[in-house]
């Protein structure tokens, strides 16, 4: 009886393995490559808005990945770790400030956005500067 039982949970498989089916490819729409471009000045603007210092602190978190520490120990920075702590959550709130007057929501970036976000904060020094006037 066993033996029967045994058989009867064999399935035979194929002689040659199968393919996963592939995902049909999704053309990219206009629309998305615009709302993401849109996004990314309006994030590009608002940190436009903060301090050199300040913008410094939040690009090293953002984009970096750097802890508190990290950050505070490099060179362009040369704080101690709470007063950067301090830093990102006041950048936090401003960028936040900032995104919601134009529209945009936490949770609001468009699939796809990070490689428009690098291109258009690659380069740091073409972000505008806060003026104190």
């Amino acid at each position: 009886i066993d033996l029967f039982r045994a058989r009867g949970r064999e399935t035979a498989l194929p002689d040659e393995p199968t393919a996963p089916p592939e995902a049909p490819a999704r053309a990219e729409r206009p629309e998305d490559r615009l709302e993401r471009r849109r996004f990314a000045e309006s994030l590009r603007d608002c940190a436009g808005q903060l301090t050199a210092r300040d913008r410094t602190v939040w690009f090293f978190r953002v984009f970096y990945d750097l802890s508190s520490r990290e950050i505070a120990g490099h060179p362009e920075v040369g704080l101690k770790a709470p007063h950067v702590d301090v830093i990102l959550q006041r950048c936090r709130q401003a960028v936040r400030k900032c995104m919601d007057g134009k529209g945009y929501q936490p949770g609001d970036l468009p699939p796809g956005t990070f490689s428009e976000l690098w291109a258009a904060f690659r380069a740091p020094a073409s972000i505008p500067e806060k003026t104190d006037e």
